[in-house]
């Protein structure tokens, strides 16, 4: 478990930036440098396993104790860095994952959550070539691989490219960032944001 800025005694009203343990690899990959960046950003932030359809982030308001308690804000983030977005649609996960959401921001927000996908690097940086897929390619720039060679079942550019498209379409808000600090420093923003619309109060003594 990570976390930053957790609700003090009698703190009402903070909100909290929580991240999927999983985001990232989970704790052996690029959880810890991502909450390091977070921290370094001043995010309030905690780590917990967020159920399918919830994506990899969420906000909530929370009271600290003796009354704690939070409050799910509308929310959901997923992030994707361009070779996800490719292993998610070679392995089916890419319309599980949106189909999840939607049917959370039905269920539980009424169709009002915002539903948001972070990309994070560009999707050029992962394009494939080996001499195998490159003939296909060389009549078709868009029928190179992404993330690997077609032939292995990996999407082509210019079905990524269709897959990010329809995003809009879907009800998908679409935030683009470099790195994953720069994600950290978006979603740090993003908390702050949601900070000022929702001020802390302390409870009386």
């Amino acid at each position: 478990l990570h976390h930053s800025g957790r609700p003090r005694p009698g703190e009402a009203g903070v909100v909290l930036l929580i991240v999927d343990e999983r985001e990232g690899g989970g704790a052996s990959h690029h959880l810890k440098s991502l909450c390091d960046a977070l921290g370094r950003e001043g995010a309030r932030y905690e780590t917990r396993v967020l159920r399918t359809g919830l994506g990899d982030y969420q906000l909530v308001c929370a009271d600290g104790p003796p009354a704690a308690r939070e409050r799910v804000l509308p929310r959901l983030i997923e992030r994707k860095s361009a070779v996800d977005v490719a292993a998610s649609l070679k392995d089916g996960r890419w319309g599980r994952q949106k189909r999840a959401m939607q049917a959370t921001n039905a269920a539980h927000f009424d169709g009002r959550a915002r539903l948001e996908y972070i990309l994070e690097g560009e999707i050029g940086d992962e394009i494939h070539s080996c001499p195998r897929c490159q003939a296909t390619a060389a009549a078709d720039p868009s029928g190179r691989g992404v993330g690997g060679c077609t032939l292995s079942g990996w999407p082509s550019l210019g079905e990524v490219e269709e897959a990010l498209g329809g995003l809009a379409a879907d009800g998908f808000v679409v935030t683009r960032t470099s790195s994953r600090a720069g994600t950290a420093r978006y979603l740090a923003a993003e908390q702050r944001k949601a900070q000022q619309a929702h001020p802390v109060a302390m409870a009386a003594a």
